[in-house]
């Protein structure tokens, strides 16, 4: 009875439903080995969400350094193009301001001379013969004139004379450029001369540059002598760069000279043993070409001591 009792009980009693298990919000990685033992990985979804997270931010990141480079190199580019091209717009007007100096040293050359005193002399002999009358007029002039002339002394004298005084020289003018004897334009010429003295190491140090003024620019080689001249008229006292015997004032050999080969110009160094309060008053410099011939011969005025900061030339 007591088991039918219990039967019944069960049929009517409907058995109870297991708790169903909770869902978790997060993803577990599980690594099993050989020997069996399993490692939890936890959160992995917030992991690969992070990695994720950091490629995109790195690849944006790639992506506009990539940009920002080309944009960067296109525009050192365009600048190395501007640069080259006023390189060489600079040099195309180097070549045409040197073409044009070559063209105004030509008509220079081309121009008739000027009328010196000896043609102002010679213009009254070409006049045409005065009438008597007008030589009768003329004499009283004269001798009125001598006769002041002879009253206020020589110096209205020496100002009514037909020949004017000459011309005493400055102390430290230079003398005239001497050229090519043969009567072709010399192709070079000597600017930019430079001198300081140096009181310290008793020494002077000269510079200039050797300029090509061919109006084609052909190469032009040769060799130039630096000569420095005190007031006396010895050569022995004079100083010859590079050091070579003298014949008649010019180096006698030309090897010893520095070389050079220029298409436009070439700057030239020299130095000197500097003693004395006032050693030296004139520099000479020539240029000759490689067969010995003389090119150009120029003078320079030294510099005082008192004033070493600016060139003379």
């Amino acid at each position: 009875m007591e088991d039918l009792a219990r039967d019944l009980e069960r049929a009517v009693t409907p058995p109870g439903s297991p708790d169903s298990p909770k869902r978790s919000g997060g993803w577990t990685l599980l690594f099993i080995g050989s020997n069996g033992r399993i490692v939890r990985l936890e959160r992995f979804k917030a992991f690969i969400t992070v990695w994720v997270l950091v490629f995109i931010v790195a690849s944006v990141s790639a992506v506009s350094f990539g940009f920002f480079y080309f944009d960067q190199a296109s525009q050192n580019r365009s600048l190395k193009d501007a640069v080259r091209a006023g390189r060489e717009r600079i040099d195309s007007m180097r070549e045409e301001k040197e073409i044009l100096l070559a063209r105004v040293v030509l008509v220079e050359a081309q121009k008739p001379p000027s009328r010196s005193e000896g043609s102002f002399r010679e213009a009254p002999l070409k006049q045409k013969e005065k009438s008597p009358a007008e030589e009768a007029h003329a004499q009283p002039i004269a001798d009125s004139g001598r006769e002041r002339a002879e009253k206020t002394g020589p110096v209205l004298v020496a100002a009514i004379s037909a020949d004017p005084p000459p011309k005493l020289p400055a102390k430290n003018a230079p003398p005239p450029v001497r050229m090519v004897s043969t009567g072709i334009r010399s192709l070079v010429e000597v600017e930019d001369f430079f001198s300081i003295a140096e009181p310290d190491s008793n020494t002077i140090r000269i510079k200039y540059k050797i300029r090509n003024i061919d109006p084609k620019s052909n190469p032009i080689s040769g060799r130039t002598f630096l000569i420095l001249k005190s007031g006396k008229e010895d050569p022995d006292k004079w100083i010859v760069l590079p050091e070579a015997p003298l014949e008649s004032g010019i180096p006698s050999s030309i090897k010893n000279g520095q070389s050079f080969s220029i298409t436009r110009f070439k700057t030239i160094r020299f130095k000197a043993p500097y003693h004395g309060p006032e050693p030296y008053e004139t520099a000479t410099i020539l240029v000759f070409d490689t067969n010995g011939g003389l090119l150009l011969e120029k003078n320079f005025a030294l510099i005082d001591r008192e004033d070493e900061s600016e060139p003379t030339g």
